[in-house]
């Protein structure tokens, strides 16, 4: 495929905070979908997942060495802006999470520079009448992950009350499930809710 320039696929994800694994990621219908919503968030992955035409980067760039969390998605939005890009349906890594990942550690300072480069994306994109929506759906992504960052600590759950019904409010759609999900975790707390989907997951085999 001599017009693709970098190739990209899905992920398992292991959560070793709750020993689970899935698979993770999204293959857009085509380079417009693609286009738009990569200035959301980073649906290319990071690095490890990454074959890239070295002539890409003559025409785009190195990295931004100005950027302390998120070059690697700084980088994908300028290559998917001008150039073809692949994502396989199928997992090429597998990604370890962990309590000592800055995804954990420093969610709120990782959090503000990807939002900082998706605001920064979607001041250039276009079409002009899309942009508002655009960072809409990237405020609602950063109000979700800061819900995630405050249900790591009971105390600050008004917190996660707050920042979880801002995310939903502002765009249900995107991982609308999780967002709910956050939402009745932040309510109900974290041992009601996890007594409550044992109930349900009892109630389900039950009637099975």
């Amino acid at each position: 495929h001599p017009k693709i320039v970098m190739v990209s696929g899905l992920r398992w994800r292991f959560d070793g905070t709750e020993d689970t694994r899935r698979v993770s990621g999204q293959t857009p219908k085509n380079s417009e979908i693609l286009r738009r919503d990569i200035v959301i968030h980073n649906l290319i992955g990071n690095p490890s997942m990454i074959t890239v035409r070295r002539g890409a980067f003559e025409t785009v760039g190195l990295f931004d060495s100005g950027i302390r969390w998120g070059q690697d998605w700084d980088m994908w939005i300028r290559i998917v802006s001008i150039y073809e890009v692949a994502i396989l349906p199928f997992p090429v890594i597998v990604y370890r999470i962990h309590p000592t990942n800055h995804s954990y550690t420093k969610r709120r300072q990782v959090m503000e520079s990807y939002l900082n480069i998706s605001r920064r994306a979607i001041r250039a994109s276009r079409p002009l009448w899309l942009r508002p929506l655009l960072l809409i759906r990237a405020w609602s992504r950063f109000a979700h992950e800061m819900a995630l960052d405050a249900k790591e600590n009971e105390k600050f759950r008004l917190r996660q009350i707050g920042y979880s019904l801002i995310a939903l409010i502002l765009y249900p759609w995107d991982k609308g499930r999780d967002k709910i999900n956050t939402l009745i975790h932040s309510i109900l707390g974290a041992e009601t809710y996890k007594n409550t989907k044992r109930l349900f997951r009892s109630l389900f085999r039950a009637r099975g």
